[in-house]
């Protein structure tokens, strides 16, 4: 089942694998990531789709929080997810979800 993940984060090096390693550490697939530019907190906002088991959605939410750049993970829906004519980039309601 697909999942839909919202991060506010500080744009540093590393922080892309380190989010990356912690989706397939449980055997995610990651389907779609975008980062966006900074907002006015200087926060960059990361939204990433990913295929896996929904009985560990929670468990990466916590890991992901974790992470020293990350200042705010989400967990935003696997229905959006399914949705096959989603198109994050005109659902700005996503990308303002953390």
């Amino acid at each position: 089942m697909q999942h839909i993940f919202s991060l506010s984060i500080n744009k540093k090096p590393g922080i892309i694998i380190r989010a990356a390693l912690i989706f397939e550490r449980r055997g995610f697939d990651i389907d779609f990531m975008e980062i966006s530019g900074e907002d006015s907190s200087g926060l960059n906002k990361m939204i990433i789709r990913a295929t896996g088991d929904s009985s560990k959605v929670v468990q990466i939410e916590k890991q992901l929080e974790k992470l020293i750049d990350v200042v705010k993970a989400k967990y935003i829906s696997s229905e959006l997810a399914t949705d096959n004519k989603l198109q994050l980039e005109s659902k700005p309601a996503l990308l303002k979800a953390v």
